[in-house]
């Protein structure tokens, strides 16, 4: 017998031990809205963080900050992430709600991507109104 070292195959070349999260992104359906890739450097997320947070509160009904930190670090300071990598990764936090977060989450960035502020557009609207309740209750008194 020779001592020159092991033999057989290493774990990535045998068979037996197959991508499990490639099975699993198979077998799980996503919106359309995850075909859409998304610049995540175009995004303000001086904007997006505190939707984040307030978001993740609202569904586990309590404050996980290390959950929070972990969603930032997925997102900030990469060009551009897989949506169904980052629900994949999500679900054993958030269960079921992962799939309604990550939707509302990555429609939510494809339409800061494409407003030129990289605000989304619904926070946009959401400020007029607000700029504009008070203008509006002194013009019809």
């Amino acid at each position: 017998m020779s001592g020159n070292g092991f033999r057989g195959v290493s774990a990535e070349q045998d068979g037996r031990f197959k991508d499990k999260e490639r099975k699993l992104m198979a077998s799980m359906r996503f919106p359309r809205e995850f075909d859409t890739k998304v610049n995540l450097v175009a995004v303000n997320w001086t904007v997006m963080k505190p939707w984040i947070a307030t978001r993740v509160t609202e569904l586990l009904g309590i404050e996980d900050d290390v959950l929070i930190e972990y969603i930032y670090a997925q997102l900030e300071g990469k060009q551009t992430i897989n949506p169904r990598q980052l629900q994949i990764n999500l679900t054993g936090f958030l269960e079921q709600n992962a799939a309604s977060f990550c939707k509302e989450l990555w429609s939510l960035l494809m339409s800061a991507e494409s407003n030129g502020t990289g605000i989304p557009q619904r926070f946009l609207d959401e400020k007029a109104e607000e700029v504009a309740e008070p203008f509006q209750a002194r013009w019809q008194a």
